[in-house]
């Protein structure tokens, strides 16, 4: 297959990697700084009348997250054609009317395809459980993001690296709900609640705190701790020696990072337009936005 990709930064290239490693052409990259040529062996075009002489059987689109929809939007004036955007795509439900909430889109949230992320939805799934609460820690690099000159970051500060997470809640547990959040500049902390199943969620994002990124599931009898988020230990419920508590590692599950963890399977899912279909829609990314933009308070 023929893929075209829209940008040409860190995303682009993870991408260019995966795509060659599975057997398949990158036609041309699409990039708006004609004085910056890195690649000189794959053709790059400026428009995205251009582009789509290339013939490309799908696109992918990585540029930076306040060109993405005025992007979408120029391509899909063209031609409807397979695309799968890197989020955050909107930072606004209103911005999917631009969209036309169109099928041919997926979202790059490519997390949901980490192999302890598939487990634990499987487990969730089948209902062999008894979720007693989930707590969740998301400690943006305010200050990184800051450097790399991200333009939106004081207006939405959560729909860059917790919007993964915040995904990852809505296709694990279904709708999410806020029931209480404390505000101010630096963290938001507060009380969410997975509403079909009634489980709450503890919600935690200090701003620049050296921790990592974590999601732990409480469950009757097991604890299960993605920290960070590529990494998931499940543990035996607490157990008392003596004057101590400890927990038993059950099992570890560590992603792989030959490629960009999730990148693999999310773009030959994306290519073979796999049925069993985990891809974020546009939906999901509205559902997404929202709630970021609740739990800042932009929106009730």
């Amino acid at each position: 297959m023929r893929i075209a990709i829209i940008g040409y930064g860190r995303m682009a290239t993870e991408y260019q990697k995966v795509i060659e490693f599975l057997g398949h052409e990158v036609c041309c990259f699409m990039k708006k700084n004609k004085l910056v040529h890195l690649n000189p062996i794959t053709p790059v075009v400026y428009d995205c009348k251009t582009l789509l002489k290339y013939n490309p059987d799908a696109v992918i689109v990585a540029v930076s997250q306040e060109n993405t929809v005025e992007v979408l939007y120029q391509l899909l004036l063209i031609k409807f054609i397979p695309c799968l955007v890197e989020k955050p795509v909107l930072f606004e439900s209103k911005d999917i009317n631009r969209l036309w909430n169109n099928d041919n889109i997926k979202i790059g949230y490519n997390r949901r395809f980490y192999k302890g992320v598939l487990e634990l939805n499987a487990k969730l799934k089948n209902h062999e459980f008894n979720l007693k609460s989930v707590y969740v820690n998301l400690p943006e690099p305010i200050e990184e993001y800051r450097k790399s000159g991200i333009k939106l970051l004081g207006e939405y500060p959560l729909h860059y690296s917790a919007s993964h997470v915040i995904d990852l809640l809505f296709y694990l547990l279904g709708h999410i709900k806020v029931e209480m959040i404390y505000r101010n500049k630096n963290c938001y902390t507060g009380l969410l609640m997975a509403d079909e199943i009634e489980v709450p969620i503890l919600f935690k994002s200090v701003f620049n705190a050296p921790e990592h990124t974590e999601m732990t599931f409480n469950f009757e009898d097991e604890v299960w701790t993605f920290c960070p988020i590529e990494e998931l230990r499940i543990y035996d419920k607490l157990v008392k020696n003596n004057n101590s508590y400890y927990q038993n590692i059950k099992k570890e599950i560590i992603e792989d990072r030959t490629f960009k963890p999730g990148l693999v399977d999310q773009v030959k899912q994306f290519l073979y337009f796999n049925t069993k279909d985990n891809l974020a829609t546009l939906e999901d990314a509205v559902k997404v936005s929202d709630l970021c933009n609740q739990i800042t308070g932009r929106i009730k």
